[in-house]
Formats: structure tokens, sequence, C-alpha cells
């Protein structure tokens, strides 16, 4: 809305991108906005979570957490807890029960891992170990963890029901809590506790939630978490995991107000340029500029990893400065990053270009399995981000998991592979 003159800034914002569209909607001029002939120039930010503060120190802004999809946390979960039923205090054969229903599931979910997915021949051989079901009679720390780190990210389920999944989450977090004595034993009872308390509030007429009223009352009250038992949480997994489909989606709230503001701190002179063309204008004319002209020689060169020449860098010189804003405003939003690196990071790299780049190096030395899972999390990263800035990047995330490139080379193929990475951002640029 060109009328924005306001913006509030109440929750932390970690991503540069985000940030810089969020003042972008401050930035589109409106003319009489205030009357005939006064326009406006000029909008106020109040940022009230010190975001500006962040960007000062963290030019380039905090990446978001991975996120975990139900089916691998459901997994995860079901892994720890084959674990945790080992010990002496669960040898009863009810908790065993519970146990090798575990253990057949996860055997089940690794038996589907098809190896016709490039992912899952990259593990394949914790795939073949772990599918065999006498590796679970008496499951090492080690083992553990290696099921967790390279086979959780590989299940699939053709199991439609998410909420019914995330229950089963959330449940096996409770009985974990109660053999382990996890500090989160609190916080999940009060989601399992809400979630029945709507239930019971606002769809008790659905038929197959009227079954389990009674359920769901005792799953309420005090006197069912009196005792906390992984049996009695089992149960209530079970029975109630089909009508958590059942309730609503959250409604947001409008929330209005009127008052006042107080001004407690302002800042005046910082040196934030914040012109029509900064932020969206210019940055949406590269954009579109790169994706509709991929076919043009400079472009589709770096594409497909092929060196540009001199005259190539003068013509991306005359668009990015000339055709599409000027210098000024190329300097504003991409500071001294060489052209042929920013039509990489836009447009990416073509993936069997990518691989291309590896391949003599496949062919020479013939990495094991460790080494190519290493390439493709490498070959993933350039395609997505169009070249590796700096070689010692290598040694950090994401490629420091789950084989650390200095271990699973050697110095002469880690000369090699290096130079690759260097010929990749070269290519893209004019000495």
């Amino acid at each position: 809305m060109p009328e924005i003159t306001n913006l509030v800034f109440a929750k932390k914002v970690y991503s540069r991108i985000k940030f810089e569209q969020m003042l972008g909607r401050g930035t589109r001029l409106c003319e009489n906005l205030f009357g005939e002939g006064e326009d406006k120039k000029e909008f106020v930010v109040f940022d009230y979570m010190r975001n500006f503060q962040f960007f000062d120190e963290h030019p380039k802004g905090r990446e978001a957490g991975e996120v975990v999809a139900p089916v691998a946390a459901r997994f995860i979960r079901m892994v720890q807890m084959i674990k945790c039923l080992q010990d002496a205090n669960y040898v009863d054969v009810k908790y065993q029960n519970i146990r090798e229903n575990l253990i057949d599931h996860v055997v089940d979910d690794v038996k589907a891992m098809g190896t016709e997915r490039v992912e899952v021949r990259l593990e394949l051989r914790y795939v073949e170990r772990y599918k065999e079901r006498k590796q679970y009679e008496c499951l090492e720390e080690i083992h553990k963890e290696e099921i967790i780190d390279h086979l959780a990210k590989l299940v699939v389920s053709d199991e439609k029901d998410e909420a019914a999944i995330s229950f089963d989450v959330l449940m096996y977090g409770l009985m974990l809590s109660v053999m382990t004595g996890g500090k989160n034993l609190g916080r999940l009872k009060r989601y399992v506790v809400g979630n029945a308390n709507i239930l019971l509030k606002e769809c008790a007429t659905i038929p197959d939630i009227k079954v389990r009223i009674s359920e769901l009352k005792e799953l309420v009250s005090d006197h069912y978490w009196d005792v906390q038992d992984v049996l009695k949480f089992e149960e209530t997994r079970k029975s109630l995991r089909e009508i958590m489909k059942y309730i609503p989606a959250k409604k947001e709230k409008l929330h209005y107000s009127n008052f006042k503001d107080i001004v407690v701190f302002r800042e005046e002179g910082r040196l934030t340029s914040l012109s029509a063309s900064d932020f969206e204008d210019y940055r949406a004319k590269v954009n579109e500029y790169v994706e509709a002209h991929k076919t043009t020689p400079a472009i589709n060169k770096l594409l497909h990893n092929e060196p540009i020449s001199v005259e190539d860098y003068n013509e991306l010189e005359r668009i990015f400065t000339v055709e599409l804003g000027t210098a000024e405003d190329y300097e504003m939003n991409y500071q001294d990053t060489p052209f042929g690196l920013l039509i990489r990071k836009i447009a990416k790299m073509d993936r069997t270009a990518a691989y291309a780049a590896f391949s003599t190096f496949i062919l020479e030395e013939r990495p094991n399995t460790e080494q190519l899972h290493f390439i493709e999390q490498v070959v993933d990263y350039v395609v997505e981000n169009g070249y590796i800035n700096n070689v010692l990047d290598l040694m950090k995330t994401p490629f420091d998991r789950p084989y650390k490139f200095s271990l699973i080379f050697t110095y002469e193929e880690q000369v090699k592979f290096v130079k690759i990475i260097n010929n990749i951002k070269n290519n893209a640029l004019v000495t």
C-alpha cells in the first residue's frame, strides 16, 4: 500500500531478505497523501525489537533452524523409545510388547526406503544394516544415533492424517520424558490437555468424539496425571490419535488499538537509504530480467558453468547499471558483488553442469559412498546458491555432517576438489 507511512516492528526478524522486504512496504511513493501537492516523502520505522542493531551486527542475518517433518519426528521418537525400553525397569511383557511394535514400525519404515531415490542410495549401507530386525535386539547408543542421523530424513509414509502423526509425536514425547526424567513433561502435558479441551468444548457432537467423551474427560482431569506411566500414555495414544483431525484450525484474532505512543528512544542521522528503487523496484527488475533472459549468451554461460569473457562482463555491466538502473542502484542493493556471481545467486546453476564439474574427479578417484555423499551435498549447494564463496566453507555447515571433508579425502584429493570449487566460482568472474 503506497499510503503506508509508519512501520512497526513488534517482533524479531532474523532473515535479511524478509527484513528488507518489510522495509520496502514503506518505500512506495504516494502523491497528494497529505493534501494537494503534499506528497509522501518519507516514512517512520518504530523498531521496538532493535532489528536495525541486529543487522548492524549480523549483516547477512541468521538462517532459521531446520524443520523436521512429522513422520521423521515420529521415527526419531520411536527409535529413542526402543532404546529406553531396554532398561530393566521395563522388562515386563506389557512394556516389551510396546517395544516389539515400535521395532516392527521402524523396520517397516526403513524397508520402505526405495533405492530408486538418490538420497537413499547415498545412505544405502545404513538402510541395509537397519532394515534387519536383529539390529534392534539390544540397541547401542551409537547405533541409535546412526539411525536418527542417517535414516530419519529418508522416512516417507502413506498415512495422510498428519494430526494423528503429530499426536503420536506428542505422546511418545510424554513417554520419553517419564522414562528419562525430561524437563519438558509439563509443556507436553499442556498441549495434550489443551487439545482434549478443544475437542470437548467445540466438537462433542461429532460421532467419533461422542464415544470417547469419557476418555477425554479423564485426560483433562488431575487424577489422570497423578500416575505418569508409559502403558497408560500408550493406551491414550492408540485410542485418541484418530480423532485429532477434528481439532479446528486456529482462528486469527483481530486486535484493535487506539492509544498514543510515548517516545522513549529516537535515533536520527542513521545512514539508511530507502529510495523507491531500493529493496523493491530495482531488485525486482533485476530478478525479472535474469529469469526472462536465461538464454542470452552471458547468462546462459553462467547457468552452465562456462567461463564468461570480457565482452560478456561489459554487457552485464551495461544491463545492471544502464538498462535496469544506475551504478548507484547496483551498489546500494548488491554492494561490490561481481555481476557474474549475482547472476549465479539469482538464476542458480544447472544441475547437470554442476555434476559435470566433478565428472573427471569421480572417474579418476572412484570415490566411496561417504565421498559420493559429500559430493552430492556440494552439488546441491552449488545448484541452489550458484557457487561456494570460500573453500574454507567446506569445513563448515552444511558440509561438516555426517562426513568431514578433511577426514574422508586424502590430501591429494582435497587439492583436486578445492581446484574444482575455485574453478566454478572463477568461471563467473573476469580477471
